[in-house]
Order: C-alpha cells, then sequence, then structure tokens
C-alpha cells in the first residue's frame, strides 16, 4: 500500500507533540494532541495513516485524506481519537501543524496507548 512504500520523514516530519497543553490528561473530557514539524515536499492532497496500539486491545490503523476529519471510536465505548483536517496544500518548507483530539473513558483498561502518524 501507499503508505508502507513511504519512509518515515522523507515528506513531512513531526518531531514534538505536546498532550493536553502540558496538563493532566483528564478521563471523561477531550484533551488535544499538538503536533509540530516541517514539511519537507510539497504534498498537494496528502493522505495519512493513524495507527493505534493499546495492549491486546486495540492494533487498528485508520488511513484517510489528510485535508479531511476523521474519528476512531476505542471498543466498548473506552474513548476515542478525532483528527482534524489540515490546511491543504502542504507546501515544502513550511512547518506542519497537525491537531488531533482525543478522550478517554475513566472506565478503560489503564495502560500506554501509542499513535504513530503518517504522511504520504
Amino acid at each position: 500500500d501507499d503508505a508502507a512504500q513511504c519512509p518515515d520523514n522523507q515528506y513531512a516530519n513531526v518531531s514534538t507533540e505536546i498532550f493536553n497543553n502540558g496538563s493532566t490528561i483528564p478521563l471523561n473530557k477531550n484533551f488535544t494532541i499538538d503536533g509540530y514539524g516541517f514539511i519537507l515536499e510539497d504534498i498537494p492532497d496528502p493522505s495519512y495513516t493513524l495507527h493505534i496500539q493499546f495492549g491486546e486491545l486495540i492494533d487498528d490503523t485508520i488511513k484517510g485524506d489528510g485535508c479531511k476529519g476523521n474519528s476512531f471510536k476505542f471498543p466498548l465505548n473506552d474513548g476515542a481519537v478525532y483528527y482534524l483536517p489540515l490546511k491543504c496544500p502542504l507546501t515544502k518548507n513550511e512547518d506542519l501543524d497537525v491537531k488531533l483530539v482525543a478522550e478517554v473513558a475513566d472506565k478503560a483498561p489503564h495502560g500506554k496507548v501509542i499513535a504513530t502518524l503518517k504522511y504520504f
């Protein structure tokens, strides 16, 4: 698939992530995940994959149009991740500002969620 053929950091990268503006991540409320990086090549119509892993419960990849919003709901209503659209097209040598909103229910199992976002 296209994403597998696109090496990391070839077209754009995210080098800094800030969760909930540096504050404690709340339960049962939305919080932000802001990613900051740089656009290395013109990407007129970006697509993305967002791979989400959470222990044995979640191992899913969401694919979408980088210019349109999308969402992923965790099983058993344990939370969600919302992808907010980019300002398109992406232009070489400009900053990349990626916005996600997430929510985790207090009933969700505790553990580390890993999310890997890749543009192509």
